[in-house]
């Protein structure tokens, strides 16, 4: 099982006690940038700092859970690592001895406040359902890339013609 914490520092700590690849992201919002060390189909377990600040909290829950379904969609089994409250990172968790439980990530959501859980996997919106669209979806290969920047385009010159006296800005990777 690898598992993915804050701090590179924190991960060489939790390497060493646990004797495991512990990868250290620079915070909770960094996991993305775990992801690639990851194989397909491995086994891997989230341990971020567990915050008392309700707000922290329900943040480092935001990105469990968005870290957790890449990885999910990766083809990886993932677990969340908990601690009781008190130490706020794995490595003053291991330091303290305190029990480390893993939890699958459905079982970590249940342990989570309801204001916090509402917020990490909100539920879909009352009357809305969803629909395969009629038209099949175009491949990248499918596309016509001057069809698509002429319609970025136009896009573009009817938000800078700035009609409602607000500033946009735009980020476009179709060469435009």
């Amino acid at each position: 099982v690898k598992l993915i914490t804050e701090s590179p520092l924190k991960a060489d700590r939790a390497s060493e006690r646990l004797d495991a690849y512990v990868l250290g992201v620079a915070g909770h919002q960094s996991w993305s940038r775990a992801i690639d060390e990851v194989e397909p189909g491995e086994a891997v377990a989230l341990g971020f700092d567990q915050d008392t600040k309700p707000s922290v909290r329900a943040e480092v829950a935001k990105s469990t859970w968005a870290a957790a379904e890449e990885l999910k969609a990766k083809g990886c089994t993932v677990y969340v690592l908990v601690w009781p409250d008190g130490p706020k990172g794995i490595d003053d968790a291991l330091v303290a001895g305190v029990e480390l439980r893993r939890l699958t990530v459905a079982e970590w959501i249940d342990t989570l406040p309801a204001d916090v859980r509402e917020t990490v996997k909100p539920a879909p919106a009352k009357g809305l359902t969803w629909h395969r669209p009629a038209v099949p979806y175009k491949t990248p290969e499918a596309v016509d890339v001057a069809t698509e920047q002429e319609r970025v385009r136009l896009v573009l010159r009817e938000l800078l013609s700035n009609r409602d006296g607000r500033r946009h800005l735009i980020a476009s990777s179709m060469g435009v």
